[in-house]
């Protein structure tokens, strides 16, 4: 299997576990989908991202979450978010 990364978030997907509904044809991540795969809502991807990144890199609240919404917007689910930042 070819690793795609999330159309959401950027994650790599390398196992059909990561994809979201376990589907490897989903352009999505498990962390950003549903459980039968489909796309959670800008809002709920923004929290766990940034939730990700005071977690992981231990930023405080307001940089992690501008820190993900930057990112987000490299996406392509969420390129229409763009003029909300």
């Amino acid at each position: 299997m070819v690793t795609q990364t999330c159309k959401s978030c950027g994650m790599p997907m390398e196992t059909t576990e990561q994809y979201g509904g376990e589907n490897p044809l989903n352009p999505y991540c498990t962390q950003c989908t549903d459980q039968v795969g489909n796309l959670t809502s800008y809002d709920d991807v923004l929290k766990g991202m940034t939730q990700y990144m005071i977690t992981t890199m231990k930023l405080e609240y307001g940089i992690a979450e501008k820190t993900a919404k930057a990112e987000m917007i490299k996406h392509p689910a969420w390129k229409a978010y763009a003029k909300r930042m």
